[in-house]
């Protein structure tokens, strides 16, 4: 566990020190918090939710939830409509506020409109397709600007804090909202409850867009303002950063691959409660707090990819797990969960820092968005991948020591081989690494 005299000293290393960049960080932080609560209350469980109420069916959902990591494959094109400027920042802030307007106001309007099904399921199309447009294009801009204010002596320590931050703050949110939604639901009214979660998203996403402006700009002089297709190029020639981009691949396909099929069993066949769920995962707070030192004194000892190959081989075994519960066996969701927590807490760690693990120090919006958009495609493959296997395997059925898995708990199964497969892949990239380093 993390002693209060060490977290203290890593929280006066990182943000107590007098100086502008310390004084960044500290808003990066406090920015990333209302950007977190935003999105929890507009996704996951609560935008599955909404979708239900609006009887799409699960085949529409699931390829809502494609569409909605394959807008983030256009990440790579970020430097060719930011690189040309010099100052990004207020330009970032404004396409920001279009994406929330979007994401939050329009998407909540639409139970309202009277739509048939058709013109319901087109309206969010296009709406998820515009929001993942323009976060893909702005993001990685958002990244370059906000990892100069993070120098690489303090990464490690800062993505530690950072993500056991930022998660528990999700998670309290994840709980309390929750509370919200279950009680407009045991009132006859989950669609009120909803629309209340979105006013609080508004007013999050409002002190987001205010603590953006408060985060100082520092401009790479190294760019140059002239953009062309070549730079999309620049961080597949580097041979490094292009195993760092295969690594994240393999960890974004293999995982996505579950989509929100499984959110969706909860919620429709077993009938789950949010708060339920969103207890389950305030557990993960305690497994941060108890295991992120663990893994980051791993990753320092070893490296991010063996560290990640070993994380995810025991991760996937709760694919396992989950896949068996059923309403008489519903324990095991608990247990699962909170088993895939403890080595989630670091793979966390690894994926927050990874991006910016090897990267070079120009043209790093280049470097940034050819990664997340490697990573969005993978995402977009996995959950088409997930969503091709519950299409086909509508009425499958299998019976094993007393229990009926239908398709989703297939799955899930399915999910845990592919997944054993990436991490013999991240393995031999490690090897090869390693080989290399030899051989220099």
């Amino acid at each position: 566990m993390i002693k209060m005299k060490k977290l203290s000293l890593l929280f006066n290393t990182l943000f107590a020190k007098n100086e502008e960049l310390a004084e960044n960080r500290k808003n990066i932080v406090i920015e990333q918090f209302f950007a977190g609560t935003t999105n929890t209350l507009v996704s996951n469980n609560y935008f599955t939710g909404l979708l239900i109420l609006l009887k799409l069916n699960e085949t529409t959902i699931g390829n809502i939830s494609v569409l909605n990591s394959l807008g983030g494959v256009f990440q790579a094109f970020s430097v060719l409509f930011l690189g040309k400027y010099k100052r990004k920042k207020n330009i970032i802030i404004f396409w920001k506020g279009i994406a929330y307007f979007l994401n939050i106001i329009l998407i909540g309007c639409i139970p309202f409109l009277g739509l048939n099904e058709l013109s319901k399921t087109m309206a969010i199309f296009t709406l998820i397709f515009s929001v993942t447009f323009i976060s893909g294009i702005i993001n990685p801009g958002m990244a370059a600007w906000h990892v100069k204010s993070i120098p690489r002596e303090i990464r490690n320590n800062y993505f530690s804090f950072f993500t056991v931050a930022l998660n528990a703050v999700t998670f309290l949110v994840t709980f309390f909202s929750g509370r919200i939604a279950d009680e407009f639901k045991a009132g006859g009214n989950e669609l009120l409850g909803l629309m209340v979660l979105r006013i609080f998203a508004t007013i999050a996403a409002v002190f987001d867009l205010i603590w953006l402006q408060k985060i100082r700009e520092y401009p790479d002089a190294s760019e140059s303002r002239s953009v062309s297709l070549k730079m999309l190029s620049v961080p597949l020639r580097d041979n490094t950063y292009r195993k760092t981009i295969l690594v994240s691949v393999l960890w974004a396909f293999s995982s996505s691959i579950t989509g929100p099929y499984y959110n969706l069993y909860l919620l429709k066949d077993m009938h789950v409660q949010y708060t339920t769920m969103a207890l389950v995962n305030m557990c993960f707070i305690v497994t941060l707090f108890l295991f992120i030192p663990v893994w980051s004194r791993k990753i320092r000892k070893t490296s991010y990819f063996k560290t990640l190959g070993f994380l995810m081989s025991l991760f996937l075994l709760h694919y396992f797990i989950l896949s068996c519960v059923t309403s008489s066996t519903m324990i095991l969701y608990p247990i699962g969960a909170c088993y895939s927590y403890i080595f989630q807490a670091g793979i966390s760690v690894i994926t927050a820092g990874l991006p910016y693990y090897q990267i070079a120090d120009e043209k790093q919006i280049s470097y940034i968005g050819c990664y997340s958009t490697a990573s969005s495609i993978a995402t977009f493959l996995g959950t088409e991948v997930g969503t091709l296997f519950i299409t086909f395997s509508t009425k499958a059925n299998i019976v094993l020591f007393g229990l009926t898995f239908g398709n989703i708990q297939l799955l899930m199964v399915f999910s845990a081989f592919v997944m054993f497969c990436s991490t013999m892949w991240i393995r031999k990239i490690e090897k090869n690494l390693q080989q290399e380093r030899k051989s220099a």
